[in-house]
């Protein structure tokens, strides 16, 4: 199976997931630098799931320019991938309720380690597809 479709599918996801991101920050009710100052963690939790969904993105897009064909393995742990990603609006949300928080960050922390693990997966897997 070629791979553009399935390329095509994980740049929505993740453009989907980075505009939740986005849009979850508050708004403070009147805007001043103080205000704004205020949500600092908010604004750096965001930058961190920002940067770990374009770290994806962008790992994928150098896969796929070396691999042309995929089967459904590959398409199987890319699901999983997106899937354990959608959570990450989630969590950056109940990150910001209480960055002190032992369970959302560990919560947090894990997706890393998940996403990590299924892409070492597709890395083994799309070693051997396109050969």
């Amino acid at each position: 199976m070629k791979s553009e479709r399935f390329e095509a599918l994980i740049d929505a996801i993740i453009a989907i997931i980075i505009t939740i991101i986005v849009l979850d920050l508050p708004v403070p009710s009147v805007v001043t630098w103080d205000s704004i100052f205020a949500l600092k963690m908010n604004f750096f939790a965001y930058f961190v799931s920002f940067l770990l969904c374009y770290n994806f993105w962008n790992n994928h897009q150098k896969f796929f320019g070396y691999i042309k064909t995929i089967d459904h393995r590959v398409m199987w742990l890319g699901a999983g991938s997106m899937f354990v990603l959608s959570f990450i609006p989630y969590l950056t949300s109940l990150i910001t309720t209480d960055f002190n928080a032992f369970f959302p960050l560990f919560l947090y922390g894990l997706i890393f380690i998940v996403i990590d693990i299924l892409f070492l997966m597709s890395c083994y897997i799309l070693k051997n597809v396109d050969s």
